[in-house]
């Protein structure tokens, strides 16, 4: 089994012993870094590559947002988890719109982080490793869905086709308004200004 490398971003020092010594003594889990705020937790996200990061939202400074916010746009883009003691609606969705994976009302069950951690991971490993199926478009419809789209909307089927039609022929890329668009208009019975 492969570890797992963690990069753990907490409020206190105290907070980051806790959740360090909880998450430890799994031996699926290598703790890659420990900090308390978000330049540290950036510098060693370009040194160590951590597969997951568990990241306070409310911390000293700059908050958790921020982190998500500024990640750089690379191939590399590790799973973030966020935490904090509030659960408002309002938090929720700022951390759903910046792409965090998942989030975690403290106080942390430390057995339930570790089934979260192996979840998230399991479930991001099977979606890069999975061979090209012969039809794309439920695997992209899983990777928009968990990047925070609403399926109930039609733009999203629209997006849906576009991907899958930009998958097969990335040169329509450089002609979205007078190709692309009137490819997706055509497959779903609708206009291309649409």
């Amino acid at each position: 089994m492969q570890t797992i490398s963690l990069l753990l971003v907490e409020r206190t020092q105290a907070d980051l012993d806790r959740l360090c010594d909880c998450l430890s003594k799994n031996p699926a889990f290598h703790i890659a870094g420990c900090c308390t705020n978000i330049r540290q937790a950036f510098a060693m996200i370009q040194l160590y590559h951590p597969d997951v990061i568990l990241c306070e939202i409310f911390l000293q400074g700059q908050d958790g947002l921020t982190l998500l916010q500024r990640m750089p746009a690379t191939a590399y883009r590790p799973l973030l988890v966020m935490m904090s003691n509030l659960a408002s609606d309002c938090i929720l969705q700022q951390i759903a719109l910046h792409g965090a994976d998942y989030f975690i009302c403290k106080p942390i069950d430390a057995m339930r982080l570790e089934q979260t951690i192996l979840m998230l991971s399991e479930s991001s490993r099977s979606l890069l490793h999975a061979e090209a199926p012969a039809d794309i478009t439920p695997r992209i419809h899983q990777l928009l869905v968990r990047s925070g789209f609403t399926s109930r909307y039609q733009g999203f089927h629209y997006l849906t086709t576009a991907l899958v039609l930009l998958h097969h022929e990335p040169a329509l890329l450089s002609s979205q308004s007078k190709v692309l668009y009137l490819q997706v208009a055509q497959k779903h019975g609708t206009f291309p200004s649409r």
